[in-house]
């Protein structure tokens, strides 16, 4: 009943997020798009500018393309297999939590803060890998539990097979294998079951393996070119401290004094399951530990900031943490002097902030869209309806690559943000008399971005004006070879 009931409410916040203007896209989700597109119609998976894809794993591109089969839209298909996925999530997420709390109250609060949570609404709600991705390390986890306290040791295929797909949709998903195999190992010490462990992590790596040697032999990398990110590290990691905290304390109150009231209960509740031993809580502790540093490494080769969705994958490990350290506080000997009902009205109080923020949210989401390419405003983009009117006779280059191919199908040279400065070379080296420059204006996340820069190295014509973008027809290039 719980679950049934939890599930339907966050079904229905879903459905009233991603209305009306459909299921959240954002740039990776065009590029899934693309290679989806590229996988159903070459059997092959490419990027929006028609290389070999790299940068993500696989899983996702594939399942989109069948999806793409089914007599309804992707956006309505893709609609309906989040909601399949959050309700199975939902129920594997209440699975695991009876594993370590008993309270029926708090399992309950721990269920709705999980189940009606920014992170995972806000994901489910958005054409992403995040979905997918929750359910097989809930999954994972759930088969953790099963074959610890089964003499069945035949689950150890199946949790192969399982951290595999993970790794398949996301390549994060690595951090699954050293917590799957050292709990394998655990369980009996002896060589069987060290065995058994090489087996597992030979069962997980084989087809991400495949895909990685695919990469190289196409591209010389394993997983793409990626930008240096190290010297945003502290700011990822003022990001991270900003979303944890952001799980417990309300957003408006600020960063120094939520890191004050949340890190230090957090450790010592960490250095009690440390001492405890029990297993439910060392795997959800390993778990936590292995994404978060997975995250921290990325930080030097990516500049994504860990918001609440790539924060997502560790929600349900840190909230059935706190909730069951929650039960021992107040079932042991050193328990509270004060009646129960006391600390009972401070959980159901402290409900009330993770569900007014997705109401708020999703009220938000509801009137202005999810993602990027959701916003209303580009359905009066005088840039898009233009270049759905009218075919240009050379190639084009935009700053918002994405936009283009999301709203009229049409494929477009890539301009690098300044960012990517290595890139500048190959592109002025593209660009040939007659093409054009597409240039969408007024969007935040176009700051990367420097059309002046462009016109110091390019004669360009503006050839349209519009209320969100400029065009360009390429009069000249002025790179000589030595600048190239």
């Amino acid at each position: 009943m719980p679950v049934f009931l939890v599930s339907l409410i966050g079904l229905a916040l879903l459905a009233y997020a991603v209305n009306p203007y459909g299921i959240g896209i954002s740039e990776d989700s065009v590029s899934y798009l693309a290679a989806a597109k590229s996988f159903m119609e070459q059997g092959k998976i490419l990027t929006l500018g028609g290389y070999p894809s790299t940068r993500w794993a696989p899983l996702y591109p594939v399942i989109l393309a069948f999806l793409q089969k089914l007599p309804v839209s992707l956006g309505d298909s893709m609609t309906v297999f989040n909601g399949l996925l959050y309700v199975f999530t939902v129920w594997t997420a209440w699975k695991i939590m009876r594993f370590s709390i008993t309270i029926p109250l708090l399992q309950w609060a721990a269920l709705v803060s999980i189940s009606w949570s920014f992170a995972w609404i806000q994901a489910f709600a958005s054409m992403w890998t995040e979905p997918l991705f929750l359910f097989l390390i809930h999954f994972v986890v759930l088969l953790l539990f099963r074959y610890y306290h089964r003499s069945h040791s035949g689950l150890w295929f199946l949790l192969g097979m399982v951290t595999g797909l993970a790794i398949l949709q996301r390549y994060p998903g690595i951090f699954l294998l050293p917590v799957v195999c050292f709990f394998v190992f655990w369980k009996t010490k002896d060589l069987k079951s060290l065995l058994l462990a090489t087996s597992t992590a030979a069962i997980a790596l084989l087809p991400i393996s495949i895909w990685l040697i695919r990469n190289y032999l196409l591209t010389e990398t394993l997983t793409g070119q990626r930008i240096y990110g190290g010297y945003l590290f502290w700011k990822n990691m003022l990001v991270l401290a900003d979303t944890l905290t952001s799980w417990f304390v309300p957003v408006q109150v600020p960063l120094a004094l939520r890191i004050i009231l949340v890190f230090p209960p957090l450790l010592l509740l960490f250095i009690w399951i440390l001492r405890s031993r029990k297993l439910q809580n060392n795997i959800h502790l390993l778990l936590i530990a292995s994404y978060l540093l997975i995250l921290i490494i990325s930080y030097l080769t990516d500049i994504e900031e860990p918001r609440d969705r790539l924060l997502s994958p560790v929600l349900t490990s840190l909230y059935v943490l706190v909730f069951s350290g929650l039960q021992h506080l107040v079932t042991s000997s050193m328990r509270p002097a004060f009646p129960s009902w006391i600390w009972k009205a401070m959980v159901l109080i402290w409900l009330l902030y993770p569900t007014s923020r997705i109401l708020k949210n999703a009220h938000h989401w509801h009137v202005t869209g999810v993602t990027i390419y959701n916003d209303p405003a580009w359905q009066q983009s005088g840039t898009i309806h233009w270049l759905k009117q009218h075919e240009l006779e050379g190639r084009s280059f935009s700053n918002d690559i994405f936009a283009i191919y999301y709203f009229t199908g049409r494929r477009s040279g890539f301009v690098p943000k300044t960012l990517y400065k290595r890139r500048f070379p190959v592109f002025y080296q593209s660009v040939k008399p007659g093409d054009y420059l597409i240039w969408f204006e007024n969007k935040t996340w176009y700051r990367w971005h420097n059309l002046g820069a462009i016109q110091q190295k390019l004669k360009m014509q503006e050839i349209h004006r519009f209320n969100d973008g400029r065009i360009f027809v390429i009069l000249e290039n002025n790179i000589s070879p030595s600048e190239s």
